[in-house]
């Protein structure tokens, strides 16, 4: 209930649906276990995070400049000041990963565009073939398509992924 039943660094409601409920919710360690071992159990140190802030997270620390000893007990003032560090930390890294998907999603939609013009032209020069049995074989627009949408299925183009659960 500390948290507000909200990711601590993206604010998302953990009560927002069965699927973030059940699957979309994780807990860290806001001083990474791996640098703070004696930190592990310690009830001010977990924070409840949305998966994918989790993963952007990590294990970085934002006691980098020291404001806590090892083995000290924050105060409110040093708690929060240390959780606004891994805020703006994880905002970063999720504007770097939108900036990303959205030049690989312009691209694709730029490679699309063209090859939707090259094809329409192609099909404006060519009729329909038509085999012994009298069915039409796929248009050279219909082929190119299906062709485009095989590579996608089978990774041959690479596709941006919207960040996590937003």
């Amino acid at each position: 209930m500390r948290d507000g039943l909200a990711c601590v660094y993206c604010g998302k409601d953990m009560l927002d649906s069965y699927d973030v409920t059940y699957h979309g919710y994780a807990t860290d360690h806001l001083l990474p276990v791996n640098q703070y071992k004696e930190l592990d159990s310690q009830g001010w140190n977990r924070v409840l995070t949305c998966r994918a802030c989790n993963s952007f997270k990590q294990d970085w620390n934002p006691n980098d400049p020291p404001l806590l000893h090892p083995r000290g007990q924050p105060g409110v003032a040093v708690r929060s000041e240390l959780l606004n560090r891994a805020k703006e930390f994880v905002r970063q890294k999720r504007q770097a990963r939108r900036s990303v998907v959205s030049t690989r999603t312009a691209g694709i939609q730029r490679a699309f565009k063209s090859l939707k013009a090259g094809l329409a032209a192609a099909a404006n020069r060519a009729s329909p073939s038509y085999g012994r049995n009298g069915r039409e074989f796929h248009s050279p627009l219909k082929l190119a398509i299906l062709i485009f949408i095989a590579a996608l299925v089978f990774g041959r183009i690479a596709v941006a992924q919207p960040d996590g659960l937003q």
